[in-house]
């Protein structure tokens, strides 16, 4: 830090957007400065990243923001493309490879695909996965992406899911789950929003109102978010992005964020928020929605399952059993507890279920 600070000055956050931003502007003025004048005619970029690896202990919150500044004509003003990411390689040498893969596809994408964003984005993860590397908020500026909708674009990363799996949108432009909602308590409510209603402002203030009683919340900060999942979004068999943009910006009046995600069910939503933060997270829901919750076939695939064999057997009818001396009992309890309950004699069990206990 001590070195970064004599060339680019302190910094409250070196892991953040502010630092790139400044890394950037830095190296390319030196570019202009040095060879300005010798290499007329020619076109300039400079690259720079400021990344937190994964520590030897502890959780994975590897992330970075990357970026690249160029020109595409000499003399003319810089684009910028930046790119915030989270790294999940489980360990240091594994994501200094992938931080370098994702900037040499983040330049070359520069250069040969400035006029077409969107496959742009495709190529970021090329040779890496969602596994390795999650970009979860692009930003396109400049002369090159005058016509480009940066919540478009980040709208893109969410539905492609092979690069993000949420993104926070406000009404001007998308922002990442850790720029806003980093250890801070949050509350969500998931709807389509088509538009906002009064009832969905009620539900948010009456659990808001519940929300803050908890002990364990006093004195923090509560981000308060609509959530959007891309199912919503794609119920008609596409997405309307004109349609996006408006429900965006009608949420926007209300003065709360908005979430679109990946995540359908609940559990897994709850699992991106604990990406950012260990405060408490509330959801706010509609009883239809509450049902939902409760329907196992969201949960048939995770493992330490209830076998679906086990689920006639309750307690009352082992003690039923057991005092009618009927041995189908012993099936429906743990093998070494039957046989302790028959050595002890426990519950009504006797030898002779003919003598009085």
């Amino acid at each position: 830090m001590t070195f970064s600070d004599e060339i680019y000055g302190k910094s409250k956050r070196y892991v953040s957007r502010d630092r790139l931003l400044t890394m950037l502007k830095h190296e390319y003025n030196l570019l202009e400065q040095r060879l300005g004048d010798a290499d007329q005619g020619k076109c300039f970029f400079a690259f720079a990243n400021t990344v937190k690896t994964k520590p030897y202990q502890g959780p994975n919150d590897a992330h970075g923001s990357f970026g690249v500044r160029y020109q595409s004509t000499p003399d003319e003003q810089p684009n910028e493309i930046i790119l915030h990411t989270r790294m999940w390689d489980d360990d240091n040498l594994k994501q200094q490879q992938a931080i370098g893969i994702l900037g040499t596809n983040l330049i070359y994408g520069a250069f040969y695909l400035k006029e077409l964003p969107d496959q742009l984005i495709e190529l970021l993860l090329d040779n890496l996965g969602l596994n390795r590397i999650e970009v979860d908020l692009i930003k396109f500026s400049g002369p090159d992406f005058e016509k480009t909708n940066n919540r478009i674009m980040n709208l893109l990363l969410v539905r492609k899911g092979a690069y993000a799996n949420g993104s926070i949108f406000t009404r001007r432009q998308g922002r990442t789950g850790s720029q806003r909602f980093v250890q801070k308590a949050g509350l969500v409510e998931r709807g389509s929003f088509r538009p906002v209603t009064k009832v969905n402002l009620d539900m948010l203030k009456c659990a808001r109102a519940q929300f803050i009683q908890e002990p364990a919340l006093t004195g923090k900060d509560i981000i308060i978010m609509a959530e959007i999942t891309m199912n919503n979004l794609l119920a008609s068999g596409k997405i309307d992005y004109e349609d996006f943009l408006h429900r965006i910006d009608s949420l926007a009046t209300t003065g709360n964020y908005t979430l679109i995600s990946n995540y359908f069910e609940f559990y897994r939503l709850t699992q991106y928020f604990r990406r950012y933060t260990n405060e408490t997270i509330g959801i706010t829901m509609g009883i239809n929605n509450l049902l939902e919750v409760f329907n196992e076939k969201y949960y048939a695939h995770l493992p330490c399952g209830i076998d679906e064999s086990l689920m006639n057997i309750f307690s009352r009818d082992i003690l039923d059993s057991i005092a009618k001396g009927d041995p189908s009992w012993e099936t429906m309890a743990p093998d070494k507890t039957a046989a302790f309950i028959k050595a002890e004699q426990l519950f009504g069990y006797n030898v002779d279920p003919d003598r009085d206990a």
